[in-house]
């Protein structure tokens, strides 16, 4: 019996979110990101969420890196992304007031 092939996270299809990002082209991560944004929360890689919280933070998508960095932490706790997520949450905080 033959396995099904596995199919690539969204964000493991060539360009990686992180090198979007890195590249100025944020709106390019919520594009892909936004029309699932609740299995891209769930089952995204610790790298691509971090990579969605800071492409929609620069995009002005307040509410989206909130919920990344919730689903991050949640997910991925312990990890340097999920304390990076921490430190965004806090600025994003500061930024509400």
């Amino acid at each position: 019996a033959s396995r099904p092939a596995r199919v690539a996270p969204l964000s493991e299809q060539a360009p990686a979110w992180s090198d979007l990002v890195a590249d100025g082209r944020s709106s390019a991560v919520l594009e892909a990101a936004l029309p699932r944004l609740e299995q891209v929360l769930g089952t995204e890689p610790a790298p691509a969420l971090l990579a969605l919280a800071d492409a929609a933070r620069f995009q002005q998508r307040f509410d989206v890196s909130e919920r990344a960095c919730e689903a991050l932490q949640a997910r991925f706790p312990g990890t340097r992304e999920a304390a990076h997520a921490r430190f965004l949450q806090a600025r994003l905080a500061e930024r509400r007031g």
